[in-house]
């Protein structure tokens, strides 16, 4: 069984989709002293659904403290992970581990969002497929960007006040307001 420090605490989790702001909005917090974000970005404890990731079912919370472990007296703790977003039960174990948690769910016009991904795969793994080609081989890119049922499954556990939602377009036009509306 998992079991926790007493003292251990995360203030805020973060489970945008992929290629929604979610690496820019870690880097800001990171730099705010007040914040400590894990190293690495995302840790994906509380996710299965992740291949080739070490999860909570095989690690404890002994390993996932120590993502933390540059922690200083009077930080909080925040997370970012994208597959807490759309791993079914996400929602349920974070509630479990830390119900006073509050959630940034980060979103982005999906075809915009998927094809950022498809860029981003043609860079680092040398994708010559077309885009047509990319989604008919990878189906589950359009799994992921169903919002619908993935707010549904936050908004069924977490209170409405623990929940900020964060468009894409906003950070893209107003970066400075949308990171301190984000900190309030």
């Amino acid at each position: 069984s998992l079991v926790r420090s007493n003292n251990f605490s995360v203030a805020f989790f973060g489970v945008g989709a992929p290629r929604c702001g979610t690496t820019w909005l870690y880097r800001c917090l990171q730099q705010n002293a007040h914040i400590c974000m894990p190293i690495p970005k995302e840790v994906h404890f509380f996710s299965d659904f992740m291949p080739f990731t070490t999860t909570h079912s095989l690690m404890g919370w002994d390993w996932y403290e120590k993502r933390f472990a540059h922690y200083q007296e009077g930080q909080v703790r925040g997370e970012f992970s994208p597959s807490y977003l759309f791993d079914k039960q996400a929602p349920q174990r974070i509630f479990d581990a830390f119900p006073d948690a509050k959630v940034i769910i980060q979103l982005r016009n999906p075809i915009d969002a998927i094809y950022s991904y498809f860029l981003h795969a043609q860079c680092t793994f040398s994708i010559e497929d077309s885009f047509e080609e990319f989604l008919q081989k990878n189906p589950s890119f359009k799994e992921i960007y169903k919002y619908d049922e993935q707010i549904e499954r936050y908004q069924k556990i977490f209170p409405a006040r623990s929940i900020f939602f964060i468009d894409y377009e906003d950070i893209e036009k107003k970066p400075e307001s949308t990171l301190q509306n984000v900190s309030t």
